[in-house]
């Protein structure tokens, strides 16, 4: 077997040990600025009645507020989503609030059906389903994935 000296090495391994916290950093930087490019995209795409719904659309750090519909879709915070969170790994872009509470069924749509409440008795319609938040995220899936593999390949090369 051959024998050789390794120069640098300690350098590469100090490299090394600094790497996760560098990654860490520009990855969250990466995401949070994604994030709101994708809300500004499922902001654009939102059908525009009185403005309340463009209004409730927004990117957080970490889980988002409880009241948005992404908010009402979660049942409960996972141990490693609350750990992501913490590191600043977490983003959220959310549709909805106590105003807009329709932002899913304005996603989804509704099928016709008996109304309860206020109004019991009167048969509602439906709606159809138009569609904004999910559209956005597919026309933006790849630039995602290309600007986090962007930020991962320079904190390496910083580093």
């Amino acid at each position: 077997m051959a024998r050789g000296r390794w120069s640098g090495l300690k350098r590469v391994r100090t490299g090394l040990a600094r790497l996760p916290a560098q990654l860490k950093r520009d990855m969250g930087a990466a995401m949070a600025e994604e994030a709101a490019r994708l809300a500004d995209a499922v902001r654009r795409g939102a059908p525009r009645d009185d403005g309340a719904l463009q209004r409730s659309i927004g990117a957080a750090a970490g889980y988002g507020p409880l009241t948005s519909a992404t908010g009402a879709f979660r049942t409960k915070r996972t141990a490693r989503g609350d750990a992501l969170a913490r590191e600043g790994l977490l983003h959220t872009v959310y549709a909805g609030d106590n105003t807009a509470f329709y932002a899913r069924f304005v996603e989804f749509g509704t099928r016709p059906h008996r109304a309860g409440g206020m109004f019991e008795g009167a048969e509602h319609p439906g709606a159809t389903a138009q569609p904004f938040f999910f559209p956005a995220i597919r026309l933006r899936r790849r630039a995602i994935k290309r600007a986090l593999r962007a930020a991962a390949r320079a904190a390496v090369k910083r580093v």
